[in-house]
């Protein structure tokens, strides 16, 4: 691209000097030269008309006396004193010519001027003078003065114009030039750049103030440097002093949440079980303030970066309904989702902080929901320029958001309740560092929400597919069934996102209030429905046993039913009391519950949720692994010996990483559990020294364990050697889950 023509200040003063000059040229040739010509021309004719006056006057007695010898004498005479006289004549009053005798044409031209004069005696004329003059000589004379003057003219100007360019050279433009490189050289970071002297004009001046400016400029650049390396310090001393408070925190946490866990196992009498219960919700809400502290410091330092990595939004999101299933639903509230089938295929993107986000606004849903349910909904939407989308709803039918509260709904620290009489707690650092993340991942988040009728907080993230949804998980190609969906209303968003499941699908779906509607509606089509969906509401066993009741008698006896219910003991002895029936518990996964629909059905007590999340009480591997524990502190290496021990697995017990080293020389573990913070040798050493010494490194499974929870620690599990790692507290489920992973 070539450089944009500029003009300098050099250039500009040259071009004005230039054309003040060609103007000035330009309006002395067409203007003043030929004003002066005329001006010259009246001159000269006013004095031809004096001399005129006076030749008359000369010959008024020679005319009276008729002396002609006198007249020819005198104006001959005339004519040989002016050479630019052409032609001069003299006649009577009755127009006889007196003067020349030979009557001859008057010469014409366009230089000569003519005049006449009458000779006047008493009022009378007595004769008429009439003389032609050439001028062109006398204008030739003008003209070339004229022109001197002007070539004299111009050379001052062009002198006066290249003193004072020479002048403005030298006190402006030289040193405007200095001052613009200084300029440059600021801008660069060069404080010691010359500057033009300083005086008492104006460019003087200027030099002075930007002289000072640039000292202050470079002492305030100090001060922000010195600023932000005290903003960084202070960024970094609250990150390590959080994360040592984190470490600090959990580590007693792990003698409490596992140990309750533990506890929870035995034989205890009610109010036992209440104290247990009331135990582990308080250590996990502890845990999870002390994460959200965590987050929110590495999101607001900048330190927190987003993977890019495939992930199954269907299982993510199903996930999380399942871990809030349990609590919502002990409180008669449910939780429900629906996925586009356009999103069941493999998403580019962080899901571990995805499904954090969804975790975050579906756990506040629940929070402040008492009476209905939770709904989460996730849709693929396409702009106006074809980029794909990813469009979450969280949905409830809770207390509602005042206008108010909504502006600043997302800010840290804020909660929608304050004062002494809130009844909800929370950090206030869910939204936040929800609305972070989002941020971080290029979408939007917002909310809409009415006081008393519930909320919609929602986000839009750009997404990229990575994959079919048959590589997935395959979904049944199946002829399109006719379904009637009886939902009894408790939770209208239940049923509907659940209707909707069943549509997207291509199935052809009846929705009813009641058996009796169904009956009212659909008696005599009864032969055409192929399966009867009993969404029954939380807590509602009662009227799920009606409608078995009902259901046993008349023509919707055969039809094969598929029950959706909370897990309970009476509502699944209700379900399994008619013959031919499927059950489901909530909340529900979508494929479990197309998976209903094939053609060779599976027995009843098979058609419950394949996916649903085991008891940690419950092992599908019957293998008895020999583990080393390698852990400083005595109650961590009790609380995991205890915990495998209960899943039926052998345990070594070490206190530092140099035992752990010299037992693994010693001894063959399946599972070495490394703490990374201990005495002597800490466990990134001992777990370098053991891939570097055994002869077969890989066979070993060394998994980190920390108090410390930042993606740093388990970046540096990964560098040191190990195959995995898992923050503290420990819980049962977490130790079952990396068992069940080991080869």
């Amino acid at each position: 691209m070539p450089k944009k023509f500029r003009l300098n200040l050099r250039a500009t003063i040259l071009g004005s000097m230039f054309l003040v000059g060609v103007a000035s040229g330009l309006i002395f040739a067409k203007v003043w030269v030929p004003r002066l010509n005329a001006l010259s021309v009246a001159a000269l004719s006013r004095e031809v008309d004096r001399q005129l006056d006076v030749i008359a006057d000369s010959l008024k007695p020679f005319v009276l006396n008729n002396q002609f010898a006198a007249i020819h004498e005198t104006l001959n005479a005339l004519l040989k004193n002016n050479e630019n006289w052409i032609d001069i004549t003299l006649h009577e009053s009755n127009g006889g010519q007196i003067f020349p005798i030979d009557v001859t044409s008057a010469p014409e031209s366009d230089q000569f001027w003519s005049s006449s004069k009458a000779i006047m005696l008493q009022d009378k004329e007595i004769g008429e003078l009439h003389l032609i003059v050439d001028f062109s000589s006398d204008l030739e004379i003008l003209t070339t003065e004229v022109r001197n003057i002007g070539l004299i003219g111009l050379t001052l100007f062009l002198f006066t114009m290249l003193t004072i360019w020479m002048l403005i050279e030298s006190l402006v433009i030289r040193r405007l030039r200095i001052l613009a490189d200084a300029s440059r050289e600021l801008s660069d970071g060069n404080y010691a750049a010359v500057l033009p002297p300083e005086g008492k004009d104006e460019v003087g001046a200027l030099s002075s103030d930007f002289r000072k400016m640039r000292e202050n400029i470079h002492a305030n650049e100090i001060e922000l440097k010195c600023a932000m390396q005290k903003a960084q310090d202070a960024t970094i001393a609250k990150s390590q002093f959080l994360a040592t408070m984190s470490h600090e925190i959990r580590t007693p946490l792990n003698g409490v949440i596992p140990v309750v866990e533990l506890l929870s196992a035995t034989d205890l009498d009610e109010n036992q079980k209440r104290l247990t219960d009331t135990i582990e919700i308080s250590g996990s809400a502890l845990k999870s303030i002390i994460d959200d502290i965590l987050d929110f410091s590495r999101l607001d330092a900048g330190r927190m970066s987003l993977r890019s990595e495939p992930y199954v939004l269907t299982d993510l999101i199903e996930n999380v309904c399942d871990i809030l299933g349990p609590s919502t639903l002990k409180r008669n509230i449910s939780i429900q989702s629906y996925i586009d089938p356009a999103l069941n295929g493999k998403l580019l993107g962080d899901g571990e902080r995805l499904r954090q986000v969804i975790l975050n606004l579906a756990g506040n849903a629940s929070k402040f929901t008492e009476v209905g349910g939770i709904g989460i909904t996730a849709e693929q939407l396409i702009r106006a320029d074809g980029t794909e989308q990813l469009h979450v709803e969280i949905t409830d039918s809770g207390i509602g958001i005042s206008a108010e509260d909504l502006v600043n709904i997302f800010d840290r620290f804020t909660q929608v309740e304050t004062g002494a009489t809130k009844k909800f707690g929370g950090s206030g650092l869910g939204l936040s560092i929800s609305h972070m993340l989002i941020d971080q991942m290029g979408g939007e988040i917002g909310v809409n929400s009415q006081v008393g009728v519930g909320s919609t907080f929602w986000f839009t993230i750009p997404v990229v597919h990575v994959s079919d949804v048959d590589e997935v998980r395959p979904i049944k190609t199946l002829a399109p069934k006719s379904i009637a969906l009886i939902d009894a209303g408790a939770n209208i968003n239940e049923g509907q996102l659940i209707g909707r499941t069943l549509s997207a699908f291509g199935h052809d779906l009846c929705t009813f209030s009641s058996v009796q509607e169904m009956h009212a509606q659909c008696s005599l089509e009864a032969r055409q429905l192929n399966y009867i969906v009993l969404n029954t509401p939380v807590g509602g066993h009662d009227v799920l046993a009606l409608w078995m009741d009902e259901l046993a008698k008349g023509p919707f006896a055969a039809i094969e039913k598929i029950v959706l219910s909370a897990q309970s003991d009476q509502d699944k002895s209700a379900a399994k009391s008619v013959e031919h029936n499927k059950w489901l518990i909530k909340p529900i996964h979508s494929h479990d519950l197309l998976d209903c629909f094939e053609t060779h059905h599976k027995k009843p007590d098979q058609c419950q949720r394949t996916n649903q999340t085991q008891s940690p009480d419950s092992t599908s591997d019957h293998r008895q692994l020999h583990i080393l524990i390698a852990d400083d502190n005595t109650i961590n290496q009790e609380v995991a010996a205890a915990i495998l021990k209960t899943f039926g697995h052998q345990c070594v017990v070490v206190n530092n990483g140099q035992e752990a080293v010299d037992t693994v020389m010693q001894e063959q573990f399946d599972l070495v559990l490394m703490d990374i913070q201990m005495p002597t040798m800490d466990g990134l050493e001992a777990t370098s020294l053991i891939r570097a010494s055994v002869e077969k490194p890989d066979e070993i499974n060394i998994v980190g364990l920390s108090a410390s929870a930042t993606e740093d620690d388990a970046q540096q599990c990964y560098d040191a050697g190990m195959d995995s790692f898992i923050s503290k507290p420990l819980t049962r489920a977490k130790i079952k889950t990396l068992v069940d992973s080991i080869p």
